[in-house]
This record gives C-alpha cells, sequence and structure tokens, in this order.
C-alpha cells in the first residue's frame, strides 16, 4: 500500500491488505454487509440516471412540442376541468395549500428549530438543503424555460410565473420527503416508518394532482417536480446515510482518522449525486 495512503489513513503497519479497497472494507465503511450497501449506493446512482434521463426527454418533447401542452397534457387538463365539482374543488383548494409557500415555510421552519433544539443538527441540515435546494431549482428552470401556463389558469386560482416546472410539487416533494426522512430516523418501529412514507408520498402526489385540476399547470409541468423532488430526496437520504456511517468510524476506529476525510468523501458523493443527474439529462435526448 502506499506510505502517504497509510499514513493518512492511519492504517497499522502490520494491515494485511494491499489496496485501497482493501482499507476500506477493513475500515468498517461498508459496514457488515458489504454486498447490500453497494448495491444500495448501485440503485440509488442508476434511480438519478434514469431521473435525468426522463426529465430530458419530457423538457425536449415540451420545448419542441407541448410549448402550450402536449397530447398527454391537454386531454389531461380537458378531463380534470369535465370533472370538477364543488366539494372536490374545495378539497383541491386544502391540498394545493399544503405546497405553497406558507406551509412549507412552516414546515421548514418549524422542523429544523426543533431539530437545532433537540442537537439533531445532522436532520436538521436535511431540511435546509431539501428547502433550499428545491426552491433554487424551482426559480432556476422556470427563468430559464418560461413556459406558459395553461390556458385554463385563473378559472379557479392564478398564478402568474412560469409553468415548468410546477414549483409546488418539486418543493414539496423535497420537503415532505426531507420530512419523513426525519420523522422516519427518529421512530424505531419500521410499521410506522412505512406509513410516514406512505402519508408523504400521497400529501406529494396529492399536491401534485391538484395543480393540474385546479388549471394552474400541465401535467408534464408536474412530473418534472416529482423528478425532481425524488433525485434530492434520494441524494439527501444517501448524503446523511454516509455520513452516519463515516461519523461512526471516526468515533470508534483508530485506524482511520476522518477529519479531514469525512468532508472530502462528503464532497465526492455530492459531485457524484449531481453528475449522474447530469448523465442522464446529457443521454436522454
Amino acid at each position: 500500500m502506499n506510505s502517504d495512503l497509510s499514513t493518512r489513513l492511519n492504517v497499522p503497519s502490520n494491515y494485511p491488505g494491499g489496496t485501497f479497497m482493501d482499507a476500506v472494507r477493513q475500515s468498517g465503511l461498508l459496514g457488515s454487509r458489504p454486498g447490500l450497501v453497494c448495491m444500495v449506493a448501485g440503485v440509488v446512482l442508476v434511480s438519478l440516471v434514469v431521473s435525468g434521463m426522463v426529465f430530458a426527454e419530457l423538457l425536449e418533447y415540451v420545448l419542441d412540442d407541448g410549448w402550450f401542452g402536449t397530447d398527454v397534457d391537454i386531454a389531461l387538463s380537458d378531463y380534470a376541468v369535465g370533472h370538477r365539482s364543488g366539494w372536490l374543488t374545495e378539497i383541491m383548494r386544502q391540498v394545493t395549500d399544503l405546497g405553497g409557500t406558507l406551509a412549507l415555510t412552516a414546515v421548514v421552519l418549524s422542523t429544523t428549530a426543533i431539530m437545532l433544539l433537540l442537537r439533531r443538527f445532522r436532520l436538521a441540515a436535511v431540511m435546509m438543503i431539501a428547502a433550499v435546494g428545491s426552491s433554487a431549482l424551482t426559480v432556476t428552470l422556470k427563468t430559464v424555460i418560461e413556459r406558459p401556463r395553461p390556458i385554463t389558469n385563473g378559472e379557479i386560482i392564478f398564478a402568474s410565473d412560469s409553468s415548468f416546472p410546477s414549483g409546488h410539487t418539486l418543493e414539496s416533494a423535497a420537503i415532505y420527503g426531507a420530512l419523513v426522512i426525519i420523522v422516519g430516523s427518529l421512530i424505531a418501529s419500521r410499521r410506522i416508518r412505512l406509513g410516514v412514507w406512505a402519508i408523504g408520498a400521497a400529501i406529494a402526489i396529492g399536491v401534485g394532482a391538484s395543480r393540474v385540476y385546479l388549471g394552474v399547470h400541465w401535467a408534464s409541468d408536474v412530473a418534472a417536480g416529482w423528478l425532481f423532488g425524488f433525485a434530492l430526496v434520494v441524494g439527501i437520504a444517501g448524503l446523511i446515510a454516509l455520513d452516519r456511517r463515516v461519523t461512526h468510524i471516526s468515533q470508534t476506529d483508530s485506524r482511520v482518522q476522518m477529519l479531514g476525510a469525512r468532508g472530502s468523501i462528503l464532497g465526492v458523493v455530492s459531485l457524484a449525486v449531481v453528475t449522474t443527474l447530469l448523465v442522464g439529462a446529457e443521454f436522454g435526448p
């Protein structure tokens, strides 16, 4: 093994392995089931690549043939308008408010404050990353793409900014997804955690569906919001899981001094998450 690398990792002189991966395995970074950890990491990266590819295909279709609504967009919009009713419209108004600025700000600030009071700084960071990341993505994409709203915009409620992607959908998927991660990490029961995930997914799906029903977004706007919200949640969950494992090693394993390596590893993985999305977007069209 390279002597400089051995020194940085504080690997004992009698360590039997001869490669960097040997050191990683021996350090416990991959845990007791390295095959499972690697498989999950692979699934996460593939999911992000696929999300990028689907988004690229969707954007290409929107820019080429569906600026004022693709065939599917128009069909779903017409179906929603044709099946509106008083009681359902009122429900959809309430559901869409769950993805509004007031509700999401309340969720972000209250959750972050509670986590800070509990000194769960990692979990507080999860919520802040989701909030800032989803907001930045929404503003950037809307500004660059500037797709017009559906012609039904204003019949029930009115929205003035550009349509693609749906900000309500993207931000609610990311923020409620982060909330699910936070709550799930504090609950021991697997059955209750599954219930929490189901509630979070229902909210994200409901907010997106309400935007089409109320006529302020095309279905493709909502699909793009779901894709990016999903990508953010997956990326954040992967980073937090890795950070937790690296922190554990730095505190328990004297063979690996992670004070400097911790930031480096998380930085590399963050770059990998972004790169997988860009790779998917590049090869999508």
